[in-house]
């Protein structure tokens, strides 16, 4: 009665908890192997005898049988005495562990709708995880491409710089040519070679990544 009390109100709890788009279950499983447990406990504890009740009913039945015994005029047969007295406690093993079948069965159910549970709570973790894994990773591509843009402008300006610092040596004034010029036609040059080494660079580092997966 108390295994049979617990199992219904589990598997109306979990119902509820199924119709809720968070529900939580872990509660409710260990709950439900408890419950498991102590019927095999009594199913161990019992087992041997309800089939002892069986066989000696099956028993009892052959050697009456076996007799052949005729009934007297007026007097109550030994089938009919033995089966008033035998047959509400055979009837009664029996129920006791149909009953003990049932339970097993309901258990099992819950389990089953429990596992089912559990794997649709993982898919929708593991779905989150994916959609927080893409979004970290678009954040990070974003990042990755301003800095490389940063890091573009920042040596293209150092290079300007070290550019014109080298023209002040060069005799800007005999061939007509301004500092400012010669400073800005070098721009798209420096911009474009450090552009081009950064994703020279960049090449080299997936080209190692794919060899150590492959390996």
């Amino acid at each position: 009665g108390r295994i049979e009390q617990t199992v219904a109100g589990l598997t109306t709890d979990l119902a509820a908890q199924i119709k809720q788009p968070g529900g939580q279950i872990q509660e409710l499983l260990s709950v439900l192997s408890a419950q498991a447990a102590d019927l095999e406990e009594i199913y161990s504890l019992t087992s041997y005898r309800l089939a002892a009740t069986k066989a000696y009913e099956a028993i009892l039945n052959d050697r009456i049988g076996g007799l052949r015994l005729v009934r007297l005029e007026g007097f109550q047969g030994i089938r009919g005495f033995l089966g008033r007295r035998m047959t509400p406690a055979l009837d009664s093993c029996r129920a006791f562990s149909e009953r003990l079948t049932r339970l097993s069965e309901r258990i099992t159910r819950a389990g089953d709708l429990m596992r089912t549970q559990t794997e649709m709570i993982i898919q929708r973790q593991n779905r989150d995880l994916l959609r927080s894994m893409n979004s970290r990773a678009r954040q990070q591509l974003r990042l990755q491409q301003t800095v490389e843009r940063l890091s573009v402008a920042a040596v293209t300006y150092y290079g300007v710089g070290l550019v014109g610092y080298l023209a002040q040596a060069l005799p800007l004034d005999v061939w007509g040519w301004d500092i400012k010029l010669v400073k800005a036609a070098a721009v798209p040059g420096i911009a474009f070679l450090v552009w081009l080494t950064i994703r020279e660079v960049k090449a080299g580092l997936t080209s190692d990544d794919d060899d150590k997966d492959a390996d």
